[in-house]
C-alpha cells in the first residue's frame, strides 16, 4: 500500500473496521515489516491493533516456522510455541 496516497481515506477505512481487523507483525520481516504495517493502518489503529512479534530462532518472511528444514538445528518445541502464539492470537479474533 502506498503511504503516499489516499492516507485520510485508508486510516479513515481502517478506523471504521477496527473491531475487524487484528495485525501480527515479525520484528526480522523484510517482506512486510512492521513499519510498513504501521504506515498502511495508521498509528492509532496500530497502537491498537497491530503485535510485533519475534521468534527464539532464524526466520524469514517466507518461512516463519522451519520444522521441516533440515538445516534448521531449532529446537522443533519453540518452533510450535511460535506457530501456536501466532494461530492462537488468530483464533482468538475470531
Amino acid at each position: 500500500i502506498r503511504t503516499d496516497k489516499l492516507k485520510k481515506f485508508r486510516e479513515t477505512f481502517f478506523a471504521q473496521a477496527s473491531n475487524r481487523v487484528q495485525a501480527v507483525s515479525l520484528k526480522k520481516d523484510v517482506v512486510m515489516p512492521t513499519k510498513g504495517i504501521i504506515n498502511a493502518l495508521g498509528k492509532t489503529l496500530s497502537s491498537k491493533n497491530l503485535v510485533e512479534l519475534d521468534f527464539p530462532y532464524p526466520y524469514s518472511h517466507q518461512i516463519p516456522f522451519p520444522f521441516h528444514i533440515e538445516s534448521s538445528k531449532t529446537d522443533p518445541t519453540l518452533i510450535q510455541q511460535s506457530f501456536d502464539s501466532v494461530f492462537n492470537r488468530a483464533a482468538g479474533f475470531l
